[in-house]
């Protein structure tokens, strides 16, 4: 079964999904990416080792992982898997906080009485103060604020661009 199940996403997931998002974010930043691991040598050579080797008390990897802690920190080799994540938390709270400052003035969303002044007022606070950790819903505020004033209100590209630069301009200032 695990052989099956391994063949079916060599087969369909990397090539349909994990490859083509490997390759578009490395051409974006106009880098070259050659993942070693998939060299065809190399896949033909992890189809001849024996299942109980490749899973090995419920985890994968274990080939590589006893390679691994050859040469890297055991604490490191063994973590548990963890995912890439920006800090937009972070960020919100430091150099794009006077974007949210801006956003809690001036949101058409507020402006047309879709959301209540008070209420994403208290939430950029809660964010700025590091009360609670509201990154998930600001930035979709964020993102939705720019979807409607160019697909609602038709504003021109440059005049929501230039609401923004508003807001990082101030952030630009207030850390440099």
């Amino acid at each position: 079964d695990l052989e099956r199940m391994l063949y079916t996403d060599l087969m369909t997931r990397m090539p349909d999904h994990l490859l083509p998002i490997v390759d578009r974010m490395a051409m974006a930043h106009g880098l070259e990416v050659r993942p070693p691991m998939l060299e065809h040598r190399m896949v033909e050579f992890a189809a001849t080792v024996p299942s109980n080797l490749k899973l090995k008390g419920g985890r994968l990897k274990h080939i590589l992982r006893q390679v691994a802690a050859r040469h890297l920190p055991r604490e490191l080799v063994f973590r548990p898997k963890q995912g890439f994540g920006f800090p937009i938390a972070h960020w919100l709270r430091k150099e794009l906080a006077p974007l949210l400052r801006n956003l809690a003035r001036s949101s058409r969303f507020v402006e047309a009485g879709i959301f209540e002044r008070e209420y994403v007022a208290r939430l950029v606070d809660e964010h700025l103060s590091g009360h609670r950790d509201h990154n998930f819903r600001l930035w979709i505020l964020i993102n939705l604020e720019i979807w409607y004033r160019i697909f609602l209100e038709s504003a021109p590209v440059e005049a929501v661009e230039e609401w923004l630069a508003g807001g990082l301009t101030d952030a630009y200032a207030t850390t440099h």
